[in-house]
């Protein structure tokens, strides 16, 4: 669960307890606006992080943007694999 100071809540996927992805709002999200997320350090090439990132929402996050930042994957093929499905899920997504 993420909580801004506004109380807005949102829920996401319990995390896999090995890695450390974790998801930040640095922004307060409006009712009709592009929230902005954050990630890092996904270790997607672990499955069970890679599962937590497909079982994201289908369609919660389909108008905002996430900054996909820090160690993704060692495999080239999963790092691109990773990011289609950050895309699949989000209308932009920033790798860093």
């Amino acid at each position: 669960e993420v909580r801004t100071s506004g109380g807005y809540q949102q829920t996401l996927p319990p995390r896999s307890p090995v890695g450390t992805p974790s998801v930040e709002k640095p922004i307060e999200p409006s009712k009709k606006g592009v929230r902005l997320w954050a990630v890092s350090d996904v270790h997607s090439d672990i499955d069970e992080n890679f599962e937590w990132i497909k079982n994201l929402s289908e369609d919660e996050f389909l108008q905002d943007a996430i900054i996909v930042a820090g160690d993704v994957s060692d495999s080239l093929d999963r790092l691109e694999a990773t990011l289609n499905v950050f895309k699949e899920k989000f209308r932009t997504v920033f790798f860093t």
